[in-house]
């Protein structure tokens, strides 16, 4: 899921996603705010966020509601 992708298929991909019709959904940026989903366990960060913020937006999208979540993030060199 991607800004270039146009709003009402962004809504169907995320609905199956919700539905668990779909078991992994990969989004950029788009997915960071704004989305109340519930039940999601795990975020993996692939490419990270210049501040704490967005990292923390991210993150949130796991262990919502007092529940349990893992964040991941995955770093190389340049994330230094």
């Amino acid at each position: 899921m991607n800004g270039d992708i146009d709003q009402k298929t962004r809504f169907l991909r995320l609905a199956k996603f919700k539905k668990g019709e779909v078991k992994v959904l990969v989004a950029t940026d788009v997915a960071a705010r704004g989305l109340d989903i519930p039940n999601v366990e795990l975020v993996i960060h692939y490419d990270q966020t210049n501040n704490v913020e967005g990292y923390i937006h991210r993150s949130g999208r796991t262990g919502r509601a007092g529940k349990q979540g893992v964040s991941i993030s995955l770093l190389t060199d340049r994330d230094q």
